[in-house]
């Protein structure tokens, strides 16, 4: 099934009956598991981060922030935040990498993506940054960090 095309091809689909097939799918799965066994999975194995990635940069409510600003020295390890909020919203910051970024302080996805440091790549440099904090590679989980912080 195209992802693009879920809700389309389904119809209308309430919030409601989302979480129904979303449950009854979840079930499925478990079912299927030894007993005892734990459903686990990793979001860059069960979505499609790139589809996500432009679906958040199309959305014009999408924002950003992160705990301090994105340097070159906690750009592999900083965790941001996403929040859709209003389009007519006015962020109070325009990028997350300015020394003088407030800490944790939403930015307009597109614009912290827009004014993303040279130095750190600029838009194709945001764009590394988003993805690799959605994904895991294995010398992160057994070696770097050894711990669920960026496992689970």
């Amino acid at each position: 099934m195209n992802q693009q095309n879920f809700y389309s091809d389904h119809g209308s689909v309430s919030d409601a009956e989302g979480c129904v097939l979303l449950e009854l799918c979840g079930k499925t799965v478990s079912s299927a598991c030894i007993a005892g066994g734990i459903l686990h999975s990793h979001l860059d194995s069960t979505v499609d981060v790139g589809f996500l990635m432009n679906l958040m940069l199309a959305q014009p409510g999408m924002h950003i922030r992160t705990p301090e600003p994105v340097t070159k020295l906690n750009f592999k390890t900083l965790l941001p935040e996403f929040l859709q909020m209003s389009p007519n919203h006015v962020a109070q910051a325009n990028n997350i990498v300015s020394e003088s970024y407030p800490s944790n302080e939403w930015v307009a996805y597109k614009v912290a993506r827009d004014n993303f440091s040279a130095d750190l790549g600029g838009p194709s440099g945001f764009d590394r940054f988003i993805r690799g904090t959605m994904t895991i590679e294995p010398n992160q989980a057994y070696k770097e960090y050894n711990s669920h912080r960026r496992v689970c």
